[in-house]
């Protein structure tokens, strides 16, 4: 009965699955697919415990404003949180005690190197706590930079997550020039700066933002690596799923929050845009190249909206 219940509870999980173009199992997961998460399922279910997962996620806002509508929340997080805790309560149907989600918000970690500020970052927590709250579920939790090494001034604490978590830059970037799998993080991560940064400072050439942008994703890789160790060390039983696509026999599941045209776009680096049959998750230039409306919610932009528009075309 026990191994009923995880296997249920994995395929529930795979449902889900964002995974690195080219993975195997894409259609099916196989018996590896599951095995290398079968110790840490079983933790939970032989002590009749709610399945703990963690996600390292909902930094702060993309600070582009090319694609995203503000500094805060809106519906992307509303709609992503809901998803969240109706997934833990759709795991309650094959294993009654259910499941939880910690997110292992990673916004002070290196907000400064992505050009969030420390009060920019925690403004958005707030209301990301907030946006938890209204859910009116309890499965979610949110642990940030100050639960992890307590309170403090943010550029103290990431001195001590990279004095006592942090590999060196130089084996980062060694990393990413010997590992096909580093190397595929690494662009993803460059490619999301460059378009973070690009419009940011004018009178720059695209060339010499790449340049500055290839140095901080090895800083930010170095970092959230490192914010991953300690987190794995508080939570050593959790199953890590990741916002970012992932091979499919990788102890990380690659995990879809909204549907969207781009395999890594998040909510903090896009906006909703409602066609009149599902929500998609895109750049806000996207929307405002379709001619959306912006739709306002409790005073704030919260997300456009393009009755019958053709998304996969515009994407």
């Amino acid at each position: 009965m026990a191994e009923l219940a995880e296997s249920d509870v994995l395929r529930h999980v795979f449902r889900y699955r964002r995974l690195a173009s080219g993975s195997a199992c894409a259609d099916q997961p196989c018996e590896e697919c599951f095995a290398v998460h079968h110790e840490k399922v079983a933790h939970f279910l032989d002590a009749g415990e709610p399945v703990h997962f963690v996600i390292l996620a909902f930094p702060a806002k993309s600070p582009n404003q090319q694609k995203v509508l503000g500094n805060l929340p809106d519906l992307g997080e509303k709609l992503s949180i809901e998803f969240l805790q109706s997934f833990c309560d759709q795991i309650a149907h094959f294993y009654p005690p259910g499941a939880r989600i910690t997110i292992a918000s990673d916004g002070h970690v290196f907000g400064d190197l992505v050009g969030v500020s420390d009060t920019g970052v925690t403004d958005y927590g707030q209301a990301l706590r907030t946006v938890i709250d209204q859910t009116g579920g309890a499965a979610i939790d949110v642990y940030s930079l100050t639960e992890g090494l307590g309170t403090g001034d943010y550029d103290e604490l990431r001195g001590i997550l990279e004095r006592d978590y942090a590999a060196p830059l130089e084996r980062v970037r060694e990393k990413v020039a010997t590992d096909a799998e580093a190397a595929r993080v690494f662009n993803g991560i460059h490619r999301f700066l460059f378009e973070d940064q690009v419009d940011l400072v004018p009178g720059r050439s695209r060339e010499q933002v790449r340049r500055v942008c290839k140095d901080l994703a090895y800083q930010v890789i170095q970092r959230s690596n490192a914010w991953s160790d300690l987190v794995a060390e508080r939570v050593p039983h959790a199953l890590r799923l990741s916002i970012h696509p992932q091979l499919a026999h990788s102890d990380k599941i690659g995990f879809q929050l909204l549907p969207a045209a781009d395999n890594w776009l998040t909510p903090w680096h896009g906006v909703v845009l409602d066609d009149g049959n599902r929500f998609t998750l895109v750049k806000r230039r996207t929307a405002e190249e379709l001619n959306a409306s912006l739709v306002w919610r409790n005073n704030r932009p919260s997300h456009y909206v393009v009755p019958g528009a053709d998304l996969e075309e515009a994407a």
